[in-house]
């Protein structure tokens, strides 16, 4: 009896143990064809994953979802057949060259704002130069944390190196911009300060001339005037030459006031030049009314004798009368 109940015990212990044998078979078996179905998702996926990544995006989904249904199915078999790990290895491989061709969409895109920012550097266009970074800088970080291996393709890492080190371009010539700026500034207070004494020697100018002093003062001003000038012109080709060194175009005001300061003091010199000569032309008319006028005569002096006198005439009782010789007026004891 004793040995029939563990004869028993013995059948049904192998039977139960059979069974379960049984049905982890029949899992490792559906695992691996459900396994098997989704690796036609990444071989199809991998078709494309240099091409269309939103195609192979697609495909790989699928392969991802039937291998998380194989491994709830039997999770040990996909730990321990061969076959199936060397397979997942290689649709990892596929996942990395998709999460390339993803990065490198943006990685494009961020290099094509690279060239705007070198366009606009290039026509000295420093606000949209610095927008056009912001952009690179944001979409080459989105490409990087898709995956760095990115960097990997053609010469992508070389050439986000060069833009990088557009960031200290757009620096020095934000530094170019502002020496320019100041430079032209300082021009245009040159060229204010010839305006203000060219408004002071017009005033002068429009009244009235009435003797040389205002004339001088005028003159004064206006010599004040041209060695401004010649100060803000100077100033002037400094700020060409340096907004040329610089690949910096500076200002049209700056050619604009340079042209109406030379104008106004050009404008000085030829109503200078004109009440100069009028000043003269009265000065030397005042001269010569001067000299023409008849100096009055001497109350010694006798009326002009009209006929010519003898030289044998008596002489005169005073010697201090005046005699007539050969028609002239002579004072004092004439000479024979």
């Amino acid at each position: 009896m004793k040995y029939w109940m563990l004869a028993a015990f013995c059948s049904g212990l192998c039977a139960a143990t059979t069974v379960t044998a049984g049905q982890n078979d029949a899992a490792d078996v559906v695992a691996d064809q459900v396994f098997r179905a989704g690796l036609e998702y990444c071989n199809q996926a991998s078709k494309v994953s240099r091409t269309d990544a939103s195609a192979a995006r697609e495909h790989f989904a699928q392969y991802l979802s039937h291998l998380e249904r194989a491994k709830t199915i039997a999770a040990q078999v996909v730990q321990d057949n061969s076959y199936i790990q060397r397979e997942a290895r290689r649709c990892s491989l596929v996942e990395d060259n998709i999460a390339r061709l993803e990065a490198m969409t943006l990685a494009q895109a961020s290099l094509d704002r690279c060239g705007e920012v070198r366009m606009a550097l290039d026509q000295g266009a420093l606000t949209q130069a610095q927008t056009k970074f912001n952009e690179y800088e944001t979409m080459s970080q989105q490409a990087l944390a898709v995956t760095p291996t990115v960097l990997r393709v053609g010469s992508l890492g070389v050439q986000f190196r060069r833009c990088d080190q557009l960031v200290e371009k757009i620096s020095l010539a934000k530094v170019k911009r502002s020496r320019v700026a100041l430079e032209t500034e300082r021009t245009l207070a040159g060229f204010k300060r010839v305006m203000d004494s060219c408004s002071v020697a017009e005033k002068l100018l429009q009244s009235p001339m009435e003797d040389s002093g205002k004339l001088q003062a005028t003159k004064r001003v206006l010599e004040q005037v041209s060695e401004q000038l010649q100060l803000a012109d100077r100033q002037a080709a400094e700020l060409v030459r340096s907004a040329v060194a610089s690949g910096v175009a500076y200002e049209q005001q700056v050619t604009d006031a340079q042209y109406n300061a030379s104008a106004c003091r050009q404008n000085l010199l030829s109503q200078v030049s004109a009440i100069r000569h009028q000043v003269q032309q009265a000065g030397l008319q005042q001269h010569v009314a001067t000299v023409e006028q008849p100096e009055p005569v001497a109350a010694s002096a006798a009326v002009l004798v009209q006929e010519e006198v003898s030289p044998y005439a008596a002489k005169p009782k005073n010697p201090e009368e005046v005699s007539v010789i050969g028609g002239v007026v002579q004072l004092g004891t004439p000479e024979f």
